[in-house]
């Protein structure tokens, strides 16, 4: 299959082109088998609790510092048999991150079916990121809400690769910005690379001449298609999500608890 069937229609870089597919090739060869994700609290619980809006709502009602309490997923670049770096695909990785500039890696994910990131809202790694994201079959999604601003973005996967960006807001930054809650959750393996970039004006540039992503909203970026999209499995998904149970809502409001800045 072409792994960038969806986003060459995007992406004017042959080498970027280029670099995607090489990484989608190694994804779609993966044995699932071997994504041995070791039992604990943070990945207990089951995807659809874990992106649903009534996860975040609880979530929420307190300051938390940034990252997810719930995550399932593995780290794209490591050896999954070995635990050690897997240096073909770090060395593809590091490739496309100096293709785009970025200043460092934010995110280095493989999701199992199953897998997720709970809502979180990053404040303590502000910045903008530029995500590229594979999916095996498409049945996977990004969900981006900024209450302060009105924001509410469903972003269904496309098969392969898909990319945007997005302005991560720091505690200090959010009785203006407020924060910029997301999380995202897939039926199939799922794969995730984020680079830190520049936000400013060339960048602003950048994601709309070589990417053509439109800013829909300050710190927003994304293509025209992907805010339209209709994806079955993700109205069938979201149809299903239903409030999360006592325990979870008791686990959350002991999770850890951040110093309070402006507006969650």
């Amino acid at each position: 299959m072409s792994h960038t069937e969806h986003v060459s229609k995007y992406i004017n870089d042959p080498e970027i082109i280029t670099i995607l597919e090489k990484i989608g090739e190694y994804l779609d060869a993966i044995d699932v088998d071997r994504l041995k994700i070791k039992e604990g609290r943070q990945n207990r619980i089951s995807m659809r609790e874990a992106i649903c809006d009534d996860y975040r709502e609880v979530f929420s009602k307190q300051v938390r510092p940034g990252p997810p309490w719930h995550q399932r997923m593995c780290d794209l670049l490591l050896d999954m048999s070995q635990r050690k770096r897997d240096e073909y695909v770090a060395n593809l990785a590091t490739d496309l991150g100096k293709q785009i500039t970025g200043r460092k890696q934010a995110l280095s994910a493989i999701y199992p079916p199953g897998g997720y990131l709970a809502w979180h809202h990053n404040a303590d790694v502000p910045g903008r990121n530029l995500i590229f994201t594979w999916s095996k079959t498409g049945e996977g999604v990004f969900r981006y809400v900024n209450r302060t601003k009105g924001y509410y973005f469903d972003i269904p996967d496309n098969k392969g690769w898909n990319v945007k960006s997005f302005d991560w807001y720091s505690h200090g930054q959010t009785e203006k910005e407020g924060y910029t809650w997301h999380c995202a959750g897939t039926d199939c393996l799922r794969s995730t690379l984020a680079f830190v970039i520049d936000s400013n004006q060339m960048s602003d540039e950048m994601l709309e001449d070589d990417f053509n992503l439109t800013a829909f909203n300050k710190g927003c970026f994304v293509s025209q298609e992907d805010m339209q999209i209709k994806n079955e499995w993700w109205e069938k998904t979201k149809a299903d999500l239903k409030p999360i149970p006592k325990d979870l809502k008791e686990a959350l409001d002991v999770s850890p608890a951040g110093i309070k800045y402006g507006p969650r």
